[in-house]
């Protein structure tokens, strides 16, 4: 088992998360964190904790761990497998995005539309994909390679249908956010589409490529860009702006 403590002291977060958490747990996707249990301490500095099933680690580590080659006999099932993989994230995806106000213990209810709330994960990235080798009740037709799963909804908000297309967004990793986010807009699910498209990118490179390490960081240091609020820093979205007008990155087109 793997415990997450929260950041945050913050009743308000740890019921945000955990109510999140529940919705997510009670469907039957396999791409989607099952969250066990929740603890928290009784002395006057909370501390707020969650319980999972034990990850052998996140899909940058497994691209790392794994180096697949057009030569490899098993080329063709790595294929099958990412496509797999990304079909049952964009359905986890969807999931999130359209979560319905039902009670954990009655998940095929079938609510009104007016009921619908709509949840956007606010920070994907390799990172917070987790990476199950063995996963009860998944099996892959040719070859184990595990499940890749859709977690940490630590910054998740809800948004009503009025709303969810109306979104600050406040904490966030720069390098997979939208180029809106930087030029103030508001945004809404398509924060996330576009988080989950550039890590899909990756993946295919990693799938095509092969040498993890080697692949990723050539492809980060094409991006690469001194960051203009923050001297000494550098950025690396899969976007640019020129004349506070985005476009994709040349080192994406290039790809």
């Amino acid at each position: 088992m793997a415990i997450k403590e929260l950041k945050s002291d913050s009743r308000e977060a740890f019921d945000d998360e955990v109510a999140i958490l529940k919705r997510l747990s009670t469907n039957s996707n396999p791409h989607l964190v099952k969250l066990i249990l929740t603890m928290e301490t009784i002395e006057d500095d909370k501390k707020f904790y969650l319980m999972f099933p034990y990850a052998n680690g996140n899909l940058r580590g497994f691209w790392h761990s794994k180096n697949p080659h057009s030569g490899d006999p098993l080329y063709v099932t790595y294929s099958s497998w990412v496509a797999r993989q990304c079909r049952g994230l964009v359905a986890a995806l969807h999931i999130l995005h359209d979560l319905r106000k039902v009670s954990v213990g009655d998940s095929s209810a079938e609510p009104d539309q007016s009921d619908r709330y709509h949840g956007i994960h606010g920070d994907i990235k390799p990172e917070n994909l987790l990476w199950y080798e063995n996963w009860n009740g998944y099996a892959d037709a040719h070859h184990n390679l595990g499940v890749i799963q859709l977690a940490d909804f630590g910054i998740t908000t809800v948004h009503g249908p009025e709303t969810v297309s109306e979104v600050k967004v406040k904490a966030h990793t720069k390098t997979y956010s939208p180029p809106e986010v930087e030029l103030g807009y508001t945004v809404g699910r398509s924060f996330d589409i576009w988080g989950l498209g550039c890590v899909f990118l990756e993946f295919l490179l990693w799938l095509i490529k092969g040498n993890a390490r080697k692949t990723t960081d050539e492809f980060l240091n094409a991006r690469k860009k001194e960051n203009s609020d923050e001297e000494g820093f550098f950025q690396y979205t899969f976007y640019q702006l020129k004349h506070k007008k985005a476009g994709v990155h040349p080192a994406v087109e290039n790809v």
